[in-house]
């Protein structure tokens, strides 16, 4: 691939193969990986932006030593997913307040739940568990268009710059949160979901595009989440030093939140989109007689149904996530209501909770790394899913009252570790049993079955929270049952080491020519092809120089 010029951008240097060598990796070990995922390539317009690229690039690349401007730009990505996801606590908490304030219920002494409605629809307590609901609902149906976006334009590039470029803008708008625009701020705090789940989905389609053995991608992920939870941590700081220095209200606690998130999108974001996440060509055309909406549907089943049938592991290992991933998002989505209204925590100690949980997530990534390695990714996802299933029964018995609030803590340290821990396992698990070819595709399928549940707990919790009147905590046992249920559905999964060995024979038989016909669209994977032609040239250059020493031993 090149510029306008012809020439190939982003070439490997000399300190790359170092980096390579003294991993104990050869260039030749890694067929695995696409060309582009090991070429360093850009579609720049001009040699201006090619220069400054390149410059900003290495420098960049210097100080997080990774070995592509994708690995770089996906450091920068979860730095600044770190910032909006923390934002986001801040943001429903005031929603909260507000909805309160609008429901007449923030000048009720009595400790019993308010029962009035906000706008006659649901109670307080309800609504962000409700946006939650309908975010995770509405953004697992629009993953399969995305997909199709993904992999049958040459717009993913551009799908996540203008995304970012939206996002911070709403963050903007965000600033604004008050009484008088507490509707307008609803409607931003839906919007901004939406296009977060977008905005994630194109970036974690660079991923394919790193590494594909067990090792690098569990060093990626585990780096990755460190990445993340270390900016959590800061951004925590800040805003919690600002809202103790200034005793603000939960609010005006947003606002300052809002304030911060925004540089630190632009700073995070805006380059890597500009400079380092680079232009991708399409990979499949549409084919005869469907639409970008319907083949992005239509592809998903024909993957799923090839899951099925020749990755009986691999489909069982998806259910399982889908179940442990809607008891994780779960907790994630409830935390911040479950604390307010059945603890009584005001916005200072829900933010110490989410601190403690956050410092305990670095050292969960991190421990994931040797975990793996010592008892494999299998035994690993096992081990996290029945800690959690344990801790959110011991929850539901001892987080009753307002009385046990301080009880948070050590639950929050305990879920904090395993959520860090989670990542990496999962990702790793995935990547090593799912078959290559269609990288994008199968992303977009785990991201499809990740969410494809997530509403549900919420919903439910929702209900009961609405019309029987039960008490939060109870919903928690639902979630621990989730967990179960992710553990028995691993158990079909007899040998981690079989389903990798089955993926790589897979692999090896319908790509033993080195290129790959889709079998859907009949059109060629242009990684595929870039990178046989690449190993070709690779090869004849070998075989010339190999014969310039042979005549140069004769003469």
């Amino acid at each position: 691939m090149s510029d306008n010029s012809g020439r190939l951008l982003f070439p490997r240097s000399a300190n790359d193969n170092d980096h390579f060598e003294e991993e104990g990796e050869s260039n030749d070990n890694n067929d695995n990986s696409s060309f582009l995922g090991r070429s360093r390539v850009s579609f720049c317009q001009n040699d201006v932006e090619v220069e400054l690229a390149r410059q900003m690039s290495a420098k960049v690349n210097y100080y997080f030593r990774e070995k592509m401007p994708e690995a770089t730009g996906f450091n920068l990505f979860v730095a600044g997913q770190a910032s909006l996801t923390t934002s986001f606590i801040y943001f429903s908490t005031a929603l909260l307040s507000l909805a309160e304030r609008t429901a007449g219920c923030e000048d009720d002494d009595d400790d019993d739940e308010c029962d009035s409605k906000v706008w006659g629809l649901m109670k307080p307590s309800s609504l962000v568990i409700a946006i939650s609901t309908f975010v995770s609902l509405g953004s697992s149906l629009m993953l399969p268009i995305i997909g199709a976006v993904i992999d049958h334009t040459s717009y993913r590039k551009n799908v996540g710059e203008v995304t970012a470029y939206m996002i911070i803008a709403l963050n903007a708008v965000g600033i604004a949160i008050s009484d008088a625009t507490f509707p307008y701020m609803v409607a931003v705090f839906i919007l901004n979901g939406y296009l977060f789940a977008i905005h994630s989905c194109v970036a974690n389609a660079y991923l394919p595009d790193l590494k594909l053995n067990n090792p690098e991608m569990s060093r990626y992920s585990s780096y990755f989440n460190v990445i993340s939870y270390i900016c959590m941590l800061l951004f925590l700081t800040v805003v919690f030093t600002f809202q103790r220095g200034l005793d603000l209200c939960d609010v005006k606690t947003s606002r300052v939140a809002q304030i911060v998130t925004v540089p630190s999108l632009i700073i995070f974001w805006i380059y890597p989109w500009r400079y380092l996440f680079t232009s991708r060509p399409q990979l499949q055309s549409i084919p005869e007689g469907r639409s970008l909406r319907s083949t992005g549907f239509i592809s998903a089943g024909e993957m799923a149904v090839l899951i099925h049938t020749e990755f009986p592991d691999l489909r069982d290992f998806i259910i399982s996530l889908m179940f442990s991933s809607a008891g994780v998002g779960a907790i994630l989505a409830i935390s911040t209501t479950f604390m307010k209204e059945q603890l009584g925590m005001s916005t200072m100690r829900i933010a110490a909770t989410f601190f403690i949980a956050t410092f305990s997530a670095g050292p969960g990534a991190l421990a994931s790394k040797y975990v793996n390695e010592r008892f494999g990714p299998l035994r690993s996802y096992r081990l996290y899913n029945v800690i959690f299933a344990i801790t959110t029964l011991l929850a539901v018995g001892l987080l009753k009252s307002e009385e046990m609030w301080f009880m948070i803590y050590p639950f929050s340290a305990i879920w904090g570790f395993f959520f860090g821990f989670k990542g990496p396992v999962d990702i790793t698990i995935y990547t090593t049993i799912m078959p290559h070819g269609h990288e994008s595709e199968m992303m977009g399928i785990k991201a499809l079955c990740v969410g494809a549940l997530t509403w549900a707990p919420t919903l439910l919790i929702t209900l009961m929270n609405e019309y029987s009147g039960v008490e939060m905590n109870y919903g928690l046992a639902l979630l621990s049952l989730l967990f179960f249920i992710a553990v028995l559905v691993s158990l079909r999964i007899e040998s981690y080491k079989e389903a990798m060995k089955h993926a790589k024979n897979y692999d090896r038989e319908h790509h033993r020519t080195g290129i790959h016909t889709d079998s859907r669209s009949g059109s060629l994977d242009s990684f595929t092809i870039l990178n046989t032609a690449t190993r070709n040239v690779q090869e004849n250059q070998q075989t010339v120089d190999d014969s310039s020493l042979l005549i140069e031993g004769t003469t």
